[in-house]
C-alpha cells in the first residue's frame, strides 16, 4: 500500500520531513527518515518534568484544539482473541468494513491525520478517510504511536497478568515495555501533536489519529484519571472506537511521574 502523496514524519517538534517516493509503503518511509534524515531520531522523548510544563502550556493557550484517536479496524489477532502488541498484523474483513464505515463519523474538516507505522492504522486510515478530508489535511506517521511492546506475550492468547492486574506501570513481559516507558513516548508525541496544531493557524485545528488498544488506554489518562494507575488496565476500546481529546480538557496524571507506585484493585481487563 502505498502512502499518500506528502507523507510527512512527525518526530521532531521542530522539524517537518517528508518524503513522496512512489511505491514505499508508510513503515519503509518511517524508517529511511528516521535513519537519515539529518541524523533526527523518530522517538523524541521528553523528562516528565518538561511533559508536565508543555501539557500545562497547552491548555493554557485555551484554543479550542482537539485531537479525535481512533483505535483501528479488528485483525485476525483481534478476532482470534491473540495478542498483536508490535506484530505488524493487518486488518481482517471485518476490520476493513469496520474503518470503512468510519466515513460516516468523522467530522466535516480535517487539519492533521496521525498514524502509527503499523499497517494496520495505516489501512485503517486509507479505508476509512474520505480522499477530500485526506487532501485538505498534513498527513504524519511516528513510531512513538506505535502499540505498547509486550514481548514474549505478543502472538499468545489474551491472559490476566497479574502485575497489570495490581496496576503496575513499570511491569514489563519478557522482552518487552512497560507501560511507564510506553506513556514516556506516547505522551511526548501528544505534546508535539498539540504545539503542532498550534503553529499550524490562529483558529482552532482538529487532529483525527489511528491508534491502539494500549495507546488509547495511556491516552484517555489524559482527560478520564478514575482512581489511579490501575484504572488504566480496567480500560477498553473497542475496534474503530473514537476517543475524543479536547486540549483544554487534558491533565498529565501524577503517577506517570512516580516510580515503584502500585494502586490496589480487584479486577482489570485482560491484554
Amino acid at each position: 500500500m502505498s502512502p499518500p502523496t506528502g507523507y510527512r514524519l512527525l518526530c521532531d517538534p521542530l522539524t517537518l520531513f517528508s518524503d513522496t517516493r512512489a511505491g514505499m509503503d508508510a513503515p519503509a518511509v518511517c524508517k529511511h527518515i528516521g535513519v537519515h534524515a539529518r541524523g533526527k531520531s523518530a522517538h523524541v522523548l521528553y523528562a516528565w518534568e518538561d511533559l508536565s510544563q508543555r501539557f500545562a502550556t497547552i491548555i493554557a493557550r485555551g484554543r479550542g484544539d482537539r485531537a479525535l484517536f481512533y483505535r483501528h479496524g479488528a485483525t485476525k489477532y483481534n478476532q482470534r482473541n491473540r495478542v498483536s502488541g508490535q506484530h505488524d498484523t493487518r486488518l481482517s474483513d471485518l476490520g476493513r468494513s469496520q474503518a470503512w464505515a468510519l466515513r460516516d463519523s468523522l467530522p466535516p474538516q480535517i487539519d492533521l491525520i496521525l498514524c502509527s507505522t503499523l499497517s494496520r492504522t495505516i489501512e485503517t486510515m486509507h479505508l476509512g478517510v474520505p480522499d477530500h478530508l485526506r487532501e485538505h489535511a498534513q498527513v504524519y506517521i511516528d513510531a512513538r504511536l506505535n502499540e505498547v511492546h509486550l514481548g514474549k506475550l505478543q502472538g499468545r492468547r489474551r491472559q490476566y497478568v497479574p502485575s497489570f492486574q495490581d496496576g503496575d506501570l513499570d511491569f514489563a513481559p519478557e522482552a518487552g515495555e512497560s507501560y511507564r516507558s510506553a506513556a514516556q513516548r506516547v505522551l511526548s508525541l501528544i505534546a508535539d501533536l498539540f504545539d503542532r496544531l498550534a503553529d499550524r493557524s490562529p483558529s482552532p485545528q482538529t487532529a483525527v489519529v489511528f491508534a491502539h488498544a494500549g495507546v488509547m488506554r495511556i491516552i484517555s489518562t489524559l482527560v478520564y484519571d478514575g482512581e489511579g494507575a490501575a484504572d488504566l488496565f480496567r480500560t477498553t476500546h473497542a475496534n474503530a472506537e473514537c476517543l475524543a481529546i479536547p486540549a483544554e480538557r487534558m491533565r498529565l496524571p501524577d503517577y506517570w511521574n512516580r516510580t515503584n507506585h502500585v494502586d490496589d484493585t480487584s479486577e482489570c481487563h485482560p491484554l
